[in-house]
């Protein structure tokens, strides 16, 4: 237990001091609109006793538009596909709708809706990022409330509008009284416009 509180610790840590989200471009001017789409094939565990299920593959996206005075809004979409029904669904969907306030250049608080198949919630949380090369960024970012995660990923500018990235994430989702966490690698590219 001790080793998982140290682990978790060490996480939260980085992600902080690296901090961004799904879509690392949190520089958006008011109208500057970034669309980010992403594949993967998350692991999904459970707390009621179903098998563990791999992950047939996940496609997701992810759209943010700058408004006035450091504030943005996000919509996210993720299809999560698995190898056998989690309830009897074999596809998970989650959505976000977040409204984002850009602390500082590097630092941006979140707040929104957040929905997993039929279930709605809240969440709220913390994105950003650090440069760490001259066209590579680090970022992570931890979020809150109904869906609980972490990520941390790398994002490589492949020109001043294209962005490409690996992220590891790891969400908690709760549905009916039953939490899925899936876990993984993503891969993706962002466009900024």
């Amino acid at each position: 237990m001790q080793q998982k509180v140290l682990g978790l610790s060490l996480i939260v840590t980085i992600a902080l001091s690296t901090v961004g989200f799904a879509n690392p471009t949190l520089d958006l001017a008011k109208g500057q609109t970034a669309f980010d789409v992403h594949y993967g094939s998350p692991g999904v565990s459970n707390n009621q006793g179903y098998p563990r299920m791999d992950g047939r593959g996940s496609l997701g996206f992810g759209i943010t538009t700058g408004l006035a005075n450091r504030f943005a809004l996000q919509y996210k979409y993720n299809n999560f596909k698995t190898n056998a029904p989690a309830a009897g669904n074999p596809s998970m969907i989650a959505q976000e709708l977040n409204v984002l306030y850009m602390l500082d250049k590097s630092l941006t608080a979140f707040v929104g809706g957040t929905r997993f198949n039929m279930t709605n919630g809240l969440q709220f949380g913390v994105i950003g990022t650090s440069k760490i090369a001259e066209k590579t960024k680090a970022y992570g970012a931890i979020g809150l409330g109904k869906i609980q995660s972490y990520e941390i990923g790398i994002g490589y500018e492949i020109d001043k509008s294209t962005e490409f990235k690996v992220v590891y994430r790891n969400a908690k989702y709760n549905s009916n009284d039953v939490d899925f966490t899936l876990q993984g690698i993503n891969t993706g590219v962002t466009f900024k416009f």
